[in-house]
C-alpha cells in the first residue's frame, strides 16, 4: 500500500492521539503519510479530557482515543469539534482486555 506521500498527497488526516493509547500510534500514523501528534508531544500527559479536546479543536485535529468520555464531550465542543476515534475491542474485561497497547 502506497503512503499519502507516495501518491502526491499529505496531511490528509491531522490527528491527535490521547494518553491511553501508545505514542506507537502517532508514530505509525505519521510514517503513513498523516499529521499526527501524542499528547506527549504537547506536553498534555494527564490533562483532563476537556483540555485535550481544547488542544484538538485549537489545532484542528481529530482525537484517537480508548476513552468513552470524548462521545460526550464532542456534545460540548460540537460546533468546533473535528471528530473523534473511540478505538474498541469485543469481549469482557473493558478496553484492550487481554491484548497488548495498540501499537505496542
Amino acid at each position: 500500500m502506497a503512503t499519502l506521500e507516495e501518491e502526491g498527497r499529505t496531511h490528509d488526516f491531522r490527528s491527535l492521539v490521547d494518553e491511553n493509547l501508545s505514542q506507537r500510534v502517532a508514530e505509525l500514523l505519521t510514517k503513513a503519510g498523516h499529521d499526527a501528534v501524542h499528547v506527549r508531544d504537547l506536553q498534555a500527559t494527564s490533562a483532563p479530557d476537556t483540555m485535550v479536546m481544547s488542544l484538538a479543536v485549537a489545532e484542528q485535529r481529530v482525537i484517537v482515543s480508548a476513552d468513552t468520555d470524548f462521545g460526550f464531550l464532542s456534545a460540548e465542543f460540537l460546533e468546533s469539534v473535528r471528530g473523534a476515534f473511540l478505538l474498541t475491542w469485543s469481549g469482557t474485561g473493558g478496553v484492550g482486555a487481554g491484548r497488548p497497547p495498540l501499537g505496542a
